[in-house]
Parts: structure tokens; C-alpha cells; sequence
């Protein structure tokens, strides 16, 4: 289980695992969230957010979101809980935090969805706001759905990432005429939900591509590490592959690295990661890299604080089901060439 966590918070952190044990900070943003306004911007608000891990990039851009719409309200102020990767340390802290009676509104990034349920529970039962971010919170984590009586559920749904990653590598396939187009699809851990869902997604995808054959597939940890080693053992079986895509961009960085040490380097490998992040969206603009599907932590972060603090002053918000991912400008759900310039990406990958 520690493993599984582990690698499921390294999802979306290529950097180091330190200690952390939050921040806190005065004041918040506004942004279009549906609020009608009207509420009373004199009522403080003070927010408890329960973080994946203060360590990990991903979560750092949800927090700096976070603070940033704290700092621009005037009258709000937020504490950050490292749960450090572990459920339960993070429902022990949200039980204690509820206790304490000092916080209005608690957003939730929850390492397991499933296992924060009852914190939660007491939570709203203490008339506490509750916005859970990052993942489903409730008990059904392949569905993309809110699933408790909390505010809102605002999150990426998994499954229009995967579809929006395999359709980009269909569109690279299409490009370069190949029929067939031999892929490998490079997993985080399999058995995780958002791996799961991200799958499901893009094998969805592949079905409007029938060229697409998958040749193999491996386990890359959501780590450029294991992602190169699965890689370099993947291409003494199948020297002959036209692209990769997988669920983090860390992993695609390592099967790149194999790729170019390999028979294939001069070749043009069509390559497809997820999370357009800083290091993923200059690949991509370069042309090293063929696309990258679309995370927004730090508009995730803006959001769960923008709806905490309207929610506790009486205001209506609307959707409560936010799909994070989704850009107005980037309707097909990834960046590639034709666009990556004009992405801003939101965390470090």
C-alpha cells in the first residue's frame, strides 16, 4: 500500500520528496466562478488545505493558486496540512482540524478518495465547507462524479485526458501515414484509479485510430527513472516502434532518453505525455516531443479557494463538478506544435 501511494502522488512530481509541514498565509482572488456575489466581504474566512504532499510540483502549483486568491480577498487565511502521501496521516488531520473549531471551509486534495469519507463526513456534520480537489472524493474513483454533499467536486477527469493523449498519437499516426502505427503504452502503476480511468480513456481513443497497434506495455512509476529502464528493455523486443504515449510526462522524458540511445534516434518517434507542464510544453514546442494532454493544478488550486470562501459568506456557486483539465482555448485537450507557444504551463512536471 506505502508503494501504491507513493507512486501515486509521483504521478505528477518529478522532484524530490522533502519534509513540509504547511504554510500560512493572509488574504485571496476572485475569478469566474459562477458566484452571483452579494456576500459579505467583511466575514473572515479561514481555510484548511489538506495536500497530496507539500513536496510534490503538482500540488505546489495548486497551492500557490490557492494563496493567491486568499491574498487578493483581504479578509481570508489558509494553513496547508502535508499528508506527506499518506491517507491516513490526512484523515487523522482532517478529523483534527475539524475538532479544533478554528477552521470555516476545508479543501481537500485526497491521496485515497476513498478512505477521506468519514473525515469528511464529520466535517460537513460540523457545518464545515468542504471542496475536494484533485481527486474524487467518495467511493466510486473511476467515476468522474461528486459523490459526497461537499460544495464541489473540482478535479481532472482522467478518462477525457487519456482520450485527449491516444487522440494526439492517432493524429501523429495520421501525419506520418503509418499503417501500422506500432505504439507503447507506458502506465504510472496500473492498479490506481486515475491510472485506470487515463487508460480507459485512451484506449477509447485508439478505437477511432484503427492503424494503432500496441505492441507493449510497461510500468513506468510516473518516474523518468524506471520509465527509461522499462524503455530500454521494451526496444530490444520491438526496435521498430513508431510512438509512446503515457499518463505523466516524467515518463516520457525517460523513454525519450532510451529512445535516443537507441537505433531509432534519428527517427521521428511520435512521443505523447500528459500533464503539459513546464518541462513537457518546451519539448513539445521544440518538436522533441509530438504533443502533451492539458493538467491546470494552479487553476484548480484558484478554484477549490474562489468557491471556499464565496460558499462561506452564503454565496451561490455553480457547476459543483469542475473538470480542471478543460481549456477554452485548447478545446482538443493537449498542446502540440501548432499551439504550444501559447500554452502557459502550470507546474514544474
Amino acid at each position: 500500500m506505502r508503494k501504491v501511494l507513493v507512486m501515486f502522488a509521483a504521478l505528477l512530481c518529478a522532484g524530490v520528496l522533502v519534509a513540509g509541514c504547511g504554510s500560512d498565509s493572509d488574504s485571496g482572488t476572485n475569478g469566474d466562478t459562477g458566484a452571483d456575489g452579494g456576500g459579505s466581504s467583511d466575514q473572515p474566512v479561514n481555510i484548511g488545505m489538506f495536500m497530496v504532499a507539500t513536496a510534490n510540483t503538482h500540488q505546489q502549483a495548486a497551492l500557490k493558486g490557492a494563496e493567491a486568491v486568499v491574498a487578493e480577498d483581504g479578509n481570508a487565511s489558509l494553513r496547508a496540512f502535508n499528508g506527506n502521501f499518506d491517507p491516513t496521516t490526512q484523515s487523522n488531520q482532517i478529523e483534527d482540524a475539524t475538532a479544533s473549531g478554528e477552521y470555516d471551509a476545508f479543501l481537500v486534495n485526497s491521496i485515497d478518495g476513498t478512505q477521506t469519507v468519514p473525515a469528511i463526513t464529520k466535517a460537513l456534520q460540523e457545518g464545515i465547507t468542504v471542496i475536494c480537489g484533485f481527486s474524487i472524493c467518495g467511493p466510486e474513483q473511476e467515476e468522474f462524479s461528486k459523490q459526497l454533499p461537499v460544495t464541489a467536486q473540482i478535479a481532472s477527469d482522467y478518462f477525457t485526458v487519456g482520450k485527449a493523449a491516444g487522440t494526439a498519437l492517432g493524429k501523429g499516426c495520421e501525419e506520418q501515414k503509418l499503417d501500422p502505427c506500432k505504439v507503447v503504452y507506458m502506465d504510472g502503476t496500473p492498479t490506481l484509479a486515475l491510472d485506470i480511468v487515463f487508460k480507459n480513456g485512451a484506449e477509447a481513443a485508439f478505437e477511432e485510430f484503427p492503424e494503432i497497434e500496441v505492441v507493449a506495455e510497461a510500468e513506468g512509476e510516473f518516474l523518468a527513472g524506471p520509465a527509461y529502464k522499462a524503455m530500454k528493455t521494451i526496444l530490444q523486443a520491438n526496435p521498430d516502434i513508431n510512438g509512446v504515449v503515457s499518463v505523466g510526462d516524467q515518463m516520457i522524458a525517460g523513454a525519450k532518453q532510451a529512445i535516443d540511445e537507441s537505433p531509432l534516434k534519428d527517427k521521428d518517434v511520435i512521443l505523447v505525455g500528459d500533464g503539459a507542464s513546464v518541462a513537457g510544453t518546451k519539448a513539445v514546442e521544440n518538436g522533441e516531443w509530438f504533443a502533451s494532454s492539458i493538467l491546470r493544478p494552479q487553476y484548480e488550486g484558484e478554484l477549490e479557494a474562489e468557491y471556499a470562501i464565496a460558499a462561506v459568506r452564503g454565496e451561490e456557486m455553480s457547476p459543483d463538478l469542475v473538470n480542471s483539465a478543460l481549456a477554452e482555448d485548447f478545446p482538443e485537450g493537449y498542446i502540440d506544435q501548432s499551439n504550444a507557444a501559447d500554452w502557459k504551463p502550470e507546474w514544474a512536471g
